[in-house]
């Protein structure tokens, strides 16, 4: 499936027209930009450490399976002393650096996923969709409900909760990832944005879904405490990411054959450790830090469908970002060695001339305090 790369047909409006009336529904706008992000007057701080956690929150529950952004269209809306712009780039990284901001990782994924968006689609869409409708059951998301999808990429949560009847919009850092979104899914809004920094007033959602978005966030518990912020009180937040990698075979596959041939000591932007939340009870503590209660998770059993090793590889070296960027910095012998071995490694997922992958995923969800926040 090849998607063109554009932008979605209201990207160019005035800026009072770039959101449409559902969205503005005449609801007031926050006294000042301040209002739109949390703590934006001072250098924001570095990366939260995670450490492994003390407690269990009791996670083995079963689970079946008018909305403002903010008042001002995105390119109004912006921390104090942070500068945005499209083609300012150079410029505009020099000021966030001033600011104290670390932005390395951010731009890194950023620019990644511009690149790799149309490949995304391609190959991993149909594996991260498994996890949307348990995800949707956990938001408790229906007719009526107004979902905000978090790092969003082609918007597939977005329009899933636009079929049962909710308002549902995007937000996702990629542009090249918006354009593909609202292509595909004209029901819901899409607009280029950061999830650690939400162009949104406070108390505006019913829910907030961040489908694999978590991992790649240079500060994600502080884009936890931006969803709980615009989330309305007693509404419900849920993220999923990849589970252990017993039971998320492909990126052991990967990491085990460059471990294996190559080198994972490459020259890449200090970044939150990959899979520093695959367990339910980590996942179900940074929720409670980031100020939610009766965090919930569980695991949801995926299956990832490829027509050939060649496809697996594909959406690893051209499909993701920080693994591609791992592979693409191999020597030429070390890579085919490592092709090599995770061709091997996939012959015993092989069925009916497929490749089929366990892929679980992690699912925690929890909901914003009705008082006192």
């Amino acid at each position: 499936m090849h998607i063109p790369r554009q932008r979605p047909n209201n990207r160019n409006a005035p800026p009072d027209k770039a959101i449409s009336s559902w969205v503005n529904g005449g609801l007031d706008a926050p006294a000042s930009v301040s209002d739109c992000a949390e703590n934006n007057t001072s250098a924001y701080p570095g990366r939260e450490k995670l450490n492994n956690p003390s407690e269990n929150y009791g996670i083995a529950r079963v689970m079946k399976s008018s909305l403002a952004y903010g008042c001002f269209p995105l390119e109004r809306v912006r921390p104090a002393g942070l500068a945005w712009g499209g083609s300012n780039r150079g410029r505009r990284d020099g000021a966030n650096a001033a600011a104290g901001l670390p932005l390395a990782f951010h731009e890194f994924e950023r620019q990644g996923w511009q690149n790799a968006a149309e490949t995304y689609q391609d190959y991993w869409a149909d594996l991260t969709q498994q996890s949307v409708e348990p995800m949707l059951d956990a938001l408790a998301v229906n007719f009526g409900s107004e979902l905000l999808d978090v790092a969003c990429g082609p918007g597939h949560v977005a329009a899933a909760a636009a079929k049962r009847g909710a308002r549902a919009a995007g937000v996702d850092f990629s542009d090249v990832m918006i354009g593909i979104a609202a292509q595909l899914h004209p029901m819901a809004e899409f607009r280029e944005g950061d999830a650690e920094h939400l162009p949104f007033a406070a108390n505006r959602f019913s829910a907030i879904a961040i489908n694999y978005g978590i991992h790649h966030l240079n500060q994600p518990m502080r884009a936890l405490r931006e969803a709980r912020r615009v989330l309305r009180p007693g509404g419900r937040a849920a993220f999923t990411v990849w589970a252990t990698t017993d039971v998320t075979k492909g990126g052991s596959i990967v990491y085990d054959a460059m471990k294996q041939h190559g080198t994972l000591q490459v020259p890449l932007p200090p970044a939150p450790p990959l899979w520093r939340l695959d367990k339910c009870a980590d996942a179900c503590r940074v929720l409670r830090e980031a100020g939610f209660e009766e965090p919930d998770a569980v695991h949801v059993a995926q299956t990832w469908r490829l027509a050939s090793a060649d496809d697996f590889f594909r959406a690893f070296y051209d499909g993701s970002v920080r693994t591609k960027a791992l592979l693409r910095a191999q020597t030429a012998p070390a890579l085919t060695a490592i092709r090599r071995t995770i061709n091997a490694s996939l012959k015993s997922y092989e069925h009916a001339g497929r490749i089929e992958i366990p892929m679980a995923a992690v699912l925690v969800s929890a909901r914003k305090p009705r008082a006192g926040y």
